[in-house]
């Protein structure tokens, strides 16, 4: 078993969610000069990391605002600006590039595979002046900086993401940086590649990638994107729809991942099991579980959204712990993301047909027809995603993620395996 997972299991949240969660941390208006806030949030990434996870926090809010322990201090304009003191981001973050905060876990003191990078449409340049030359001198100059000192302090195995969060449903930014469906606002991935080009396109030093979240859009732009943007993480039914794009995106150097939520807690736990496998079934790198944190005041009674925007809770109110305490659902996903990643190894020594295989047996143990991953194009998909109606939806070709069987499906799936394994 690899200590490194060959499949992402990224565990999305956004900054700064715990202290606005958890007790202690809220009524602590000191929490990151005391160092409390960082041993909280340690204690979440290891307990993410013990299980083939990644706590993946967004470090800025819709607006651009980013909490103060999540950036260096900046000072200056135009050419002036630089980074005047990288300290309390280095406290912070350091442990989590060097591998040091999972010193003591079973996978051991590996740094995290992916981080988002805090740049967006507000930071480290004021909006107001976005259009302007000095705009693309702030934001260019601070994200060279960024690159030099990643480089230095050897934070190389990191892939460090460039991703724009903005929705102007929130009427704070004039386009989506995010989940883009109408197409005028497909610009803003022209103009930010552009800003950041001269790092994006470094081939030494710290690895600096443009992501994008995508749904609406993403059957127009896999392939006009494709060059740019390295990091796809793709709505998980729309991404059904669309099976050649993996080829494409692949040719490309592009990664994949889709994205959903963690299963509920109604569901059979089987149901948690899907989504590593059905990664290794599609062949994509990874998936995601959007917002892990949000377990509502009430998580001891009833979970926020029947458990599927947490698949861990704070130890603080019931046990009195300043760490996590697990779900069940968690464990499962633990144990899946070990079998997926010994299936991912087969598969890579296998380059022929090793894909299609281990997609058919893990297809027959759950009882799926062939092809259950790639259900077709739906009708509407000759109209700009900006014309699609939610009512258009329910007809839709819909992928078999299967939500559970009883548990001799395991059985199932053990003697498929050891069919192929021999």
């Amino acid at each position: 078993m690899p200590d490194e997972s060959l499949v992402i299991a990224d565990l999305n949240s956004y900054a700064d969610n715990l202290s606005r969660r958890i007790d202690s941390l809220r009524r602590n208006p000191d929490r990151y000069e005391d160092g409390t806030y960082f041993r909280t949030e340690q204690a979440y990434f290891r307990m993410a990391h013990e299980h083939r996870c990644l706590l993946h926090y967004l470090p800025y809010e819709h607006s651009g605002r980013i909490p103060a322990a999540f950036i260096p201090e900046v000072e200056g304009r135009g050419k002036e600006m630089h980074v005047k003191d990288w300290s309390t981001f280095d406290e912070h973050f350091g442990p989590y590039l060097d591998g040091s905060a999972f010193e003591g876990t079973k996978r051991g003191a590996i740094p995290i595979p992916y981080m988002y990078l805090p740049f967006n449409f507000h930071w480290p340049a004021d909006y107001v002046k976005f259009g302007t030359k000095g705009y693309r001198t702030e934001f260019a100059g601070i994200m060279e900086e960024f690159h030099r000192h990643f480089t230095e302090r050897g934070w190389l195995r990191t892939k460090f993401e460039l991703f724009l969060n903005h929705k102007k449903r929130y009427k704070l930014f004039p386009y989506d940086g995010d989940e883009t469906r109408f197409v005028w606002d497909e610009k803003v991935n022209d103009i930010y590649y552009d800003l950041a080009k001269d790092v994006l396109e470094k081939e030494s030093g710290a690895k600096f990638v443009f992501r994008t979240d995508a749904s609406w859009s993403y059957g127009l732009h896999f392939g006009k994107y494709a060059d740019l943007i390295k990091l796809w993480v793709v709505n998980h039914q729309m991404f059904s729809w669309f099976p050649e794009s993996l080829d494409v995106l692949r040719d490309a150097g592009c990664e994949v991942w889709t994205y959903g939520s963690a299963e509920r807690i109604s569901q059979p736990l089987l149901a948690t099991a899907i989504s590593p496998l059905a990664a290794v079934a599609r062949g994509v790198d990874g998936f995601v579980y959007w917002e892990n944190t949000l377990w509502g005041d009430d998580w001891h009674v009833t979970p926020d959204s029947e458990g599927s925007t947490a698949v861990f809770y704070p130890g603080d109110r019931l046990f009195g712990l300043q760490e996590p305490i697990p779900s069940i659902r968690l464990k499962v996903l633990r144990n899946t993301m070990q079998v997926a990643d010994c299936m991912e190894q087969w598969v890579r020594a296998q380059p022929d047909s090793g894909r299609a295989r281990m997609g058919e047996a893990i297809a027959e143990a759950f009882g799926l027809a062939p092809g259950a991953w790639w259900p077709g194009k739906p009708d509407f998909l000759d109209k700009p995603p900006y014309e699609w109606e939610n009512a258009m939806f329910s007809e839709a070709p819909i992928a078999s993620l299967h939500e559970g069987r009883p548990s001799e499906t395991l059985n199932d799936l053990k003697r498929s395996l050891w069919g192929i394994l021999g």
